[in-house]
């Protein structure tokens, strides 16, 4: 188990070992503290199952199933951010593509598909080639936005462990 804030692990711990028949169900108890909550963080539990022992077709500490869930602390609202004091964006047009940039971060967006063609920060390309960051996949963001599925959605997370 694992609690983070927005992604900084807080705590850890073990969960004691299941004994379950196939297609079984038991329930148990997760425990970890209330941390100090920070205004505007999101807070998430991550619980992972993992084999006991070696066998035919994996080794022992082999994740077999996960999931994490977002806690719904009452968290205090994070401070407005002044915008006045952010850095100036800067937009270049070309007849390919819009770029849109400050000193650290990059974004190029091709006219054609409306796909994110390069994503540079602090001038390390991260993305090269037309991406979609909502599927992972090549395709053009616009195809993408409108079938991407959600957590109730069928096919969606809901009531799902298993990765």
């Amino acid at each position: 188990m694992e609690l983070t804030c927005n992604g900084k692990i807080l705590q850890e711990a073990a969960l004691p070992k299941l004994f379950l028949a196939p297609d079984s169900e038991q329930e148990i108890s997760i425990p970890f503290e209330k941390p100090q909550l920070e205004a505007g963080a999101e807070y998430w539990l991550k619980v992972s199952f993992t084999l006991a022992e070696d066998s035919l077709w994996a080794e022992r500490g082999h994740v077999v199933a996960w999931d994490q869930f977002q806690i719904p602390f009452d968290v205090p609202a994070a401070a407005p951010l002044d915008v006045t004091k952010m850095a100036p964006l800067k937009l270049d047009e070309s007849d390919e593509a819009i770029t849109v940039s400050t000193q650290a971060i990059a974004v190029r967006v091709g006219k054609a598909g409306g796909a994110i063609e390069s994503f540079r920060f602090l001038n390390k390309e991260l993305i090269a080639g037309r991406w979609s960051p909502i599927s992972g996949v090549r395709r053009s963001i616009t195809t993408t936005a409108t079938g991407c599925p959600s957590d109730s959605a069928p096919g969606g997370r809901q009531g799902r462990i298993a990765r």
